[in-house]
């Protein structure tokens, strides 16, 4: 998108907030004594306020006020009310590309802030624990706040991440012509470095009208060490580690599925239109619905693990949409496309059901 030529301050309000979660587990008093020292340790607030300082100076902020405070017997808050940094804002371009860790000065401020707060949770019965870390970045001004999430994530040993971003209000050019977005976007996950990518498995859900944009990881190693504390796992009997590596399988896909366990037995189910409508007249088994409902069957099928997650390929009865047909629609976003040729369809398995991103080009 070119530069505007703005009347008047940028009046864009651009937001993100960036959720981390951390998975635990403990049961005897000594490991829950070791697992709080972890937490005091990597989560006070001494060093969240290092890290929203760090974050403030990548996104080219003047700190104006700090308030901080630790809570017992764990969490913390930390608030940064924040100022434009007019200097720095002329270097930046406004691109869907990652941002920098924190090497780098860059963005354009106004009445923006900076919050931090945690929030432990656990449950006695089940030796789980899971604390959650928010992180919400408003900023008035050109820059996005986008440009800070490489280092967020790279700040904290995040099991899972939740990011959201929203930009709100418009801005207008000289013409006087309103602009409600200034900068393109498709997905945050433009936004990350190569090696997060490798990291984590992603899976979006957007309302690109609305500018509203949302990304989900999970990690996708295992290490069942990294989840213990105070306890060796050479000393855990091959039963005893297979049932606590379920708790925390199933604690991080809970939170990654916005659901408990009873969650949809597919992670993507996918319903072809196949309808032949008796009459003759337009549907989607004329363009060959069949044949490419098999098509990505097969496709799907070959790629095996290559797709981390399960999903199911039917055909389905009249959609009720043929004049935008051919259509298949993905539950359980309930994203519609249409497609054309068999390049259309491997672009929406690349996509959305190997890397969770929706295709807005076939969208319907």
């Amino acid at each position: 998108m070119p530069g505007l030529q703005l009347q008047g301050f940028n009046n864009l309000t651009k937001t993100l907030g960036f959720n981390s979660y951390d998975i635990g587990y403990a049961t005897t008093p000594e490991q829950q004594e070791r697992y709080i020292a972890y937490l005091d340790e990597a989560y006070n607030a001494e060093r969240l306020t290092r890290i929203l300082q760090q974050v403030a100076e990548i996104i080219g902020a003047n700190i104006l006020n700090i308030a901080r405070q630790d809570y017992e017997p764990r969490g913390a808050s930390v608030t940064m009310l924040v100022s434009e940094e007019p200097i720095a804002s002329e270097r930046i371009a406004d691109t869907e590309t990652p941002g920098p860790l924190p090497d780098a000065v860059i963005g354009h401020l106004d009445k923006s802030h900076i919050t931090v707060h945690t929030y432990p949770d656990s449950h006695p019965d089940h030796g789980i624990s899971t604390f959650r870390v928010d992180i919400d970045v408003s900023t008035c001004g050109r820059i996005s706040p986008l440009k800070a999430l490489n280092y967020l994530i790279h700040s904290f040993e995040s099991d899972l991440v939740s990011i959201d971003y929203r930009v709100r209000g418009f801005t207008r050019d000289v013409t006087g012509k309103k602009h409600f977005i200034d900068h393109p976007i498709h997905s945050i996950q433009r936004f990350l470095s190569k090696d997060t990518g490798e990291r984590y498995r992603m899976i979006d859900v957007n309302i690109a009208q609305e500018h509203i944009f949302h990304t989900r990881m999970l990690l996708k190693d295992f290490a069942l060490n990294h989840y213990l504390f105070g306890i060796d796992p050479q000393e855990v009997s091959p039963c005893d580690q297979a049932e606590i590596e379920r708790l925390v399988r199933r604690e991080m896909a809970e939170i990654f599925y916005g659901g408990n366990s009873l969650m949809a037995y597919y992670r993507y189910h996918v319903f072809f239109c196949t309808n032949l409508r008796a009459d003759g007249s337009q549907c989607c088994q004329q363009c060959g619905a069949q044949e490419a409902r098999d098509y990505v069957k097969q496709r799907v099928k070959a790629l095996g693990s290559a797709i981390p997650d399960k999903v199911r390929i039917n055909s389905a009865g009249c959609l009720d949409r043929c004049a935008e047909g051919p259509v298949i629609v993905i539950y359980p976003e309930a994203t519609w496309y249409t497609y054309v040729d068999r390049v259309d369809l491997d672009e929406i398995i690349e996509e959305h059901l190997v890397n969770g991103r929706t295709v807005d080009r076939l969208r319907i």
